[in-house]
């Protein structure tokens, strides 16, 4: 064999190396990128599945996903706003008091902007007209469909799981990035959530049922360490919640809801005794449009620090449902309004 052929050779096994290199390159690149579209299409694909709130939900998921169980109760009074009305309203209190089933759709203020009302409307429809729906709202949530904050990924979970294709393509559209980073969230909040429930062997719809939609603002973590003290004075709403005065979403809810079987009351979330407080509730103007009273203001020390000024210790969540049962026996002894003067 000539030196020749043998240099011949070596070029032809290189050749035949480097083309089995770059098949297997190609294929390892193929599985990866695949394995990795799979991973993050699996959140968008699995979200109606009946266990992904147990492994992959958010900390709200179980909460929000009550709304959609309600099929059947035909509640008289039914209660919806933000997470004011979760944390700071006792639907059982109300039941006792009232004599008729009272059931709150829980939310929170990233569900809000995303949903809208598809909890309220799901409700209605498959239950007999409540004879009141009550409208419970922090002062700065009022106009909630042009919020955006950094946990609508709470709402994107709710619409995955309840809404038409219409209305998830709808969102995608007017909100892309938030859309295409919805994977991130399910593998970013989602495992530990389930680790949690399952550490301490809880169900956490179980607590939501018992109390008809209602649950304690959060304030021991697992290891029983305090982690959302009460606020302590002074204190001072941010100029976020300042800015936000407008009326718009609730007033569709009211001119929605409101019908000759089912009346609509407004009713606006206490807030805590800040410094700038006499700001949030001058806005008479604001509350006379949606036929609200100003919200009452309570002691600073009755609300959680977690820097949303609205949720409330459990123990003057009795005293705040008391204030509200005043108000729905109110609406229900004077007669309706004329329609359109709301």
């Amino acid at each position: 064999m000539t030196e020749d052929s043998v240099l011949d050779e070596v070029r032809e096994a290189s050749k035949i190396s480097d083309t089995v290199t770059r098949r297997r390159q190609k294929r390892y690149l193929f599985c990866f990128v695949a394995f990795s579209l799979f991973l993050y299409l699996l959140p968008f694909c699995t979200a109606r599945l009946p266990g992904y709130l147990y492994w992959a939900g958010s900390p709200f998921s179980v909460p929000l996903d009550y709304s959609f169980t309600t099929a059947g109760m035909n509640p008289g009074i039914v209660i919806y706003g933000d997470s004011s009305a979760m944390y700071g309203i006792s639907p059982l209190q109300m039941s006792a008091a009232l004599g008729t089933k009272v059931i709150n759709l829980p939310n929170s203020g990233g569900s809000l902007p995303v949903v809208g009302d598809l909890p309220l409307r799901y409700e209605v429809s498959v239950n007999r007209p409540p004879r009141l729906i009550i409208l419970y709202f922090a002062p700065w949530d009022l106009d909630y469909t042009t919020h955006q904050n950094a946990f609508m990924f709470e709402g994107e979970e709710v619409l995955l799981r309840h809404g038409t294709f219409r209305e998830i393509a709808a969102f995608a559209f007017r909100h892309p990035i938030i859309s295409l980073l919805y994977p991130f969230q399910v593998y970013a909040t989602g495992p530990k959530s389930a680790f949690v429930a399952a550490l301490h062997h809880t169900d956490r719809m179980a607590e939501v049922v018992a109390k008809m939609g209602h649950l304690n603002a959060p304030s021991v973590t697992a290891t029983g360490h305090q982690s959302t003290p009460n606020l302590v004075p002074p204190c001072r709403f941010p100029a976020e919640d300042l800015d936000h005065a407008g009326t718009s979403s609730v007033r569709a809810l009211i001119d929605k809801y409101t019908s000759p079987k089912t009346r609509v009351l407004v009713y606006i979330a206490p807030v805590p005794a800040c410094e700038n407080v006499a700001e949030i509730v001058g806005r008479r103007s604001a509350y006379q449009a949606v036929g609200a009273a100003p919200p009452k203001v309570l002691p600073v020390p009755l609300y959680r620090d977690d820097q949303m000024y609205t949720h409330l210790d459990p123990k003057a969540v009795h005293d705040a449902t008391d204030s509200l049962i005043d108000a729905v026996r109110k609406t229900l002894a004077s007669p309706p309004e004329p329609p359109g003067q709301k």
